[in-house]
């Protein structure tokens, strides 16, 4: 058997086309691996959202210290004006509130 007949050969014909998807190919290859040895990275979010986040948490922390409060004069002697106050009951869970609220419009603040 000999090979010298042309209906066996393959014919290897390079067209426009494959060159230019190899060269597409090569360039993604070539993004992709410069991707990777790009040790810079992007925060989540911006400056301003760590702003508000901050703002957010001081509220939170100040309507706790609102909600501790201080000791009892006595502690034989039972004082409502004291534990149920202004401070405790109102202004210190608003603040709470208010602080959450800040930290919800932080992280969907685009």
């Amino acid at each position: 058997m000999s090979e010298s007949n042309p209906s066996r050969r393959k014919k290897v014909i390079s067209t426009q086309k494959e060159s230019s998807n190899e060269k597409a190919q090569v360039a993604r290859r070539k993004k992709a691996s410069s991707a990777a040895d790009d040790t810079s990275f992007e925060l989540l979010f911006k400056k301003k959202n760590y702003l508000w986040v901050g703002i957010g948490l001081s509220f939170l922390f100040l309507g706790f210290v609102l909600m501790i409060g201080g000791e009892q004069s006595s502690p034989d002697v039972w004082e409502p004006e004291e534990i149920y106050s202004f401070r405790r009951i109102t202004l210190a869970p608003a603040l709470i509130l208010i602080g959450l609220g800040i930290q919800i419009y932080a992280i969907f603040k685009k």
